[in-house]
């Protein structure tokens, strides 16, 4: 069961697959529209301990949101990255671990990320890994260690099918909502939430 949603998801026969909507033609897969809203979200906490980026950027041509959450992040608030693909490009910085493996192993990253950084409540939760409905799912579950005021940022939910059905069966009551980017053709979109 997925917490701080209306209803649990329907498991269509697209529930495996990642499936883009929509005529979008954005120059980088992470826009400097995005980056904007990106530091707006991170400004939204006073002192984050830790911040959980679930797929991590491989590249800098990739206009990475690795580079915004850490040069926005303040001193001493630790990154934690996990990504199925082994090319990390930050492991030289203070307070940075990298989890080599897949997001739905929870047990074993949350172990990961207790045991590097010592903290046991994640403050700002970056979701942009698989855009599958199962796996956008699958990584909302790790909102249950999210605090309350804590943030919650998933990209790409303009026109991925997966963070799109996610973010259209948030539990509003539980979770403030706030959509970027949807009508913007230079950008996939982009959702912070802030739980209450």
């Amino acid at each position: 069961m997925y917490p701080y949603l209306r209803n649990q998801p329907t498991k269509g026969p697209d529930w495996d697959q990642e499936v883009v909507r929509g005529p979008r033609n954005p120059r980088f897969e992470y826009s400097p529209f995005d980056h904007k809203v990106l530091r707006f979200a991170l400004g939204i906490l006073r002192f984050p301990n830790l911040i959980l980026e679930i797929g991590v950027t491989r590249t800098r041509a990739q206009m990475p949101s690795t580079d915004t959450l850490l040069s926005s992040r303040p001193h001493g608030c630790a990154h934690v990255g996990v990504d199925i693909v082994d090319n990390y490009i930050e492991l030289d910085r203070a307070d940075t671990y990298f989890h080599h493996g897949s997001s739905e192993e929870h047990d074993e990253v949350l172990e990961f990320i207790f045991a590097s950084v010592g903290h046991t409540t994640i403050d700002f939760l970056h979701i942009d890994g698989c855009h599958s409905p199962r796996m956008a799912f699958n990584d909302w579950e790790y909102t249950a260690h999210v605090p309350p005021g804590g943030v919650i940022v998933i990209h790409d939910t303009a026109v991925h099918n997966g963070p799109t059905q996610l973010v259209n069966l948030i539990d509003r009551s539980r979770v403030q909502v706030f959509k970027f980017g949807e009508d913007r053709a230079d950008d996939w979109g982009i959702t912070v939430c802030q739980k209450l």
